[in-house]
């Protein structure tokens, strides 16, 4: 077989390939608050902040328990926002 046209103009077959990696929901308990999910999720309380951007998030405050949180599967996807 020859490659007809150069590879970047053809978008990527596979289905896991180029796509976004998985994500995770997590379900916020009575009282429970970004920090929280953000240390039992990844280690650390400051990713907060990235997290409420991931999600889009603009009031923090306003969360409820059981509303649904996304959570990236890499703590990289977080520190790019952070």
């Amino acid at each position: 077989f020859w490659q007809i046209a150069d590879e970047n103009v053809f978008p990527n077959q596979n289905p896991t390939s180029g796509g976004r990696t998985g994500e995770r929901i997590h379900r916020l308990g009575p009282r429970e608050t970004l920090d929280q999910v953000a240390y039992a999720s990844y280690g650390q309380t400051g990713l907060w902040r990235a997290l409420a951007a991931f999600n889009g998030i603009d009031d923090p405050l306003r969360l409820q328990a059981g509303d649904a949180i996304r959570l990236p599967a890499k703590i990289d996807d977080l520190k790019a926002l952070a």
